[in-house]
């Protein structure tokens, strides 16, 4: 059975969302594990650059568009 976890943190700007984020999007490509931001455009656009070849391996999907219908989230 595949488990989910889903965590939560504050920040109060980019350098504190990028302290967090990429650590763990990094720690989930060296696991080997399939990794998915759901994030706004900005934050996708910001990441991408930030993990620079490291984007290439990851599923980025625009919050608005997947978040318009909440039952979609956990789905995608």
């Amino acid at each position: 059975m595949i488990q989910f976890r889903h965590e939560a943190f504050f920040y109060s700007d980019a350098a504190a969302f990028l302290k967090r984020t990429v650590p763990f999007i990094r720690d989930g490509l060296a696991a080997g594990e399939p990794v998915l931001v759901v994030e706004t455009r900005e934050k996708i656009d910001l990441l991408r650059r930030v993990l620079a070849r490291d984007s290439e391996s990851i599923e980025f999907a625009d919050i608005s568009l997947v978040g318009a219908n909440p039952a979609r989230i956990i789905p995608a």
